[in-house]
């Protein structure tokens, strides 16, 4: 009778002596079998594969390759051409595994025929030597109904988008990532955030498993996401590599995506020090220059961890210039002799209706902005509807953004980016404001 392989775990080793000891330790003990260990050196040079090396001849189920330097991307896919488990378990040598955890794992997958397992993490502080808890990894922030339940991205995309896309936060179904091509791309750093991305969009047979699995390693100042700053480069292609990925996905689906993606590249910006982000701003400034700030939703984009962005690009932080309530809008329309309102929505009906009871604030109103045209009337409650090419815009027109406050960021930054114009947005509070004055 052959017995069936149940977990391959594949691990990516670089210069990694300090570590690697405790990661082989803590596989090695979990109570499930059988199961291989695929370790590929990545052309360490320390003891790295010495230590592999002496693992090797005492287990059976350690299996050591080797390769020239070409990242842990490249490593994870040359062990995935040997595994032969049922489900792939991508560690990372300075992390291990929690005691019992695997086989509860592994157990959730079969139980719900799982191309996809999800799993808890802790994390393990190297600067204070505690053991810690992160939302990003624990989940700890979602309600406890996420558990045990079949999901697909679409119907479970809070989840998955908000939380950490690193491999060994999961169990994956060896066939799966087989019968749909799935590999790591080949760049230095985040080379899995494409992969989470391709392996959770193919399939609805994904679950949230109540467990914890693996402890993470945060600032250890050795690892890859410890000089990230020196190839920032990667975040940029990472995020055209996924755009490439989910070009077919539903509209509001893609942006939600992007916009995540995007957040990250913010999120790592603004950690990087003056001197960091002198190095860094070369590269990003042609990056952002063209950017299709409409591929995003802006809802996802979080606005102090995007500001520096905006300081680099020149752009004044969008939070300063909200029209917060009827006061401060006629101030507004008192500075102005022309204004256009952008977005012919629900936001800009009630914002029409309100300027048309105030006779001295109608007559400024020059028209409607919208990005598609074609699928909108040609004027709305008598105001003409124009898309930006048509619209006559001069340097002196104010345009407000009249939609919700969680579309008008990439909004905001298009029109900045192809108009001289002056751009406010309104806040879901002013809209309040006006349902009550109009009611």
């Amino acid at each position: 009778m052959v017995i069936k392989m149940k977990i391959s775990t594949i691990i990516p080793v670089y210069n990694a002596e300090k570590y690697i000891r405790r990661c082989l330790d803590s596989i090695l003990g979990q109570d499930i079998e059988p199961q291989e260990i695929i370790c590929v050196d990545d052309g360490s040079t320390d003891h790295s594969l010495d230590i592999l090396r002496s693992y090797e001849k005492t287990h059976d189920n350690i299996h050591v390759i080797t390769q020239k330097n070409c990242y842990a991307g490249i490593a994870r896919n040359h062990g995935l051409k040997l595994a032969k488990g049922e489900y792939v378990h991508f560690m990372d040598a300075d992390d291990y595994v929690l005691p019992g955890s695997y086989a509860k794992v592994y157990e959730t997958a079969k139980k719900h025929a799982a191309d996809y397992v999800k799993t808890r993490s802790k994390t393990f502080d190297m600067q204070s030597g505690l053991l810690t808890e992160r939302n990003y990894f624990s989940l700890s922030g979602f309600p406890e109904s996420i558990y045990g339940k079949v999901c697909s991205l679409s119907d479970c995309q809070d989840v998955l988008l908000k939380t950490a896309r690193a491999p060994w936060t999961s169990f994956i179904k060896r066939s799966y990532l087989i019968e749909h091509n799935i590999k790591f791309n080949s760049l230095r750093c985040v080379n899995d955030r494409s992969f989470y991305m391709d392996v959770i969009m193919h399939t609805n047979r994904i679950v949230i498993c109540n467990c914890y699995m693996t402890c993470y390693q945060i600032n250890n100042k050795e690892s890859l996401m410890g000089i990230r700053s020196d190839n920032f480069i990667c975040l940029m292609q990472s995020y055209q590599i996924i755009k490439d990925l989910v070009a077919d996905m539903p509209d509001n689906l893609r942006k939600k995506v992007l916009g995540y993606e995007f957040n990250s590249l913010a999120g790592r910006y603004a950690k990087l020090g003056t001197s960091q982000r002198k190095e860094v701003d070369s590269i990003l400034l042609p990056f952002l220059k063209d950017f299709n700030w409409s591929e995003l939703d802006g809802s996802i984009l979080t606005a102090s961890m995007s500001q520096p962005l905006y300081e680099l690009l020149g752009i004044e932080f969008p939070s300063a210039r909200q029209i917060k309530d009827l006061a401060a809008l006629t101030g507004l329309y008192a500075s102005f002799d022309k204004i256009a309102l952008y977005g012919a929505g629900k936001v800009c009906h009630a914002l029409i209706q309100y300027l048309n009871k105030r006779n001295d604030m109608q007559d400024k109103i020059a028209c409607i902005i919208v990005s598609d045209q074609e699928n909108n009337p040609d004027n709305l409650m008598g105001v003409p509807v124009r898309s930006v090419e048509k619209g006559n815009l001069s340097a002196d027109t104010v345009i407000i953004i009249a939609t919700f406050e969680n579309v008008q960021l990439p909004i905001y930054h298009g029109l900045s980016s192809i108009t001289a114009c002056d751009v406010w947005g309104m806040t879901d509070a002013l809209y309040e404001q006006l349902l009550q004055e109009n009611s």
